[in-house]
């Protein structure tokens, strides 16, 4: 009677340890497998600042000057052609030697 409590006590302490092992090794693969998404991920948090910057600007920039938008419009409506980018550049480059 006894061991044959020691031997159930002994096969679940086994099937606990399997399932251990067994979560450990897929705690390993997930590690392995989700470590790209995880640098991407902290790439995004490294540069969540510039892009809280740059997308002021560009706030700034598209209430306050028509041309400027027009490029925004443009990219929203997929229709940004070679002249428009010309002449938008052409204004900016303008823009930034008036004030500079």
């Amino acid at each position: 009677m006894q061991y044959q409590k020691f031997k159930s006590i002994n096969s679940i302490c086994n099937e606990i340890n399997k399932q251990r092992m067994n979560l450990l090794e897929l705690k390993r693969k997930w590690i392995t497998v989700m470590s790209k998404y995880d640098n991407y991920w902290n790439s995004l948090m490294s540069i969540k600042k510039y892009l809280l910057i740059g997308s002021s600007i560009l706030l700034i920039f598209c209430t306050r000057f028509h041309t400027f938008n027009l490029i925004i419009r443009s990219i929203k409506f997929g229709y940004l052609g070679i002249y428009i980018i010309y002449k938008i550049v052409r204004y900016f480059i303008r823009f930034i030697i008036k004030f500079v």
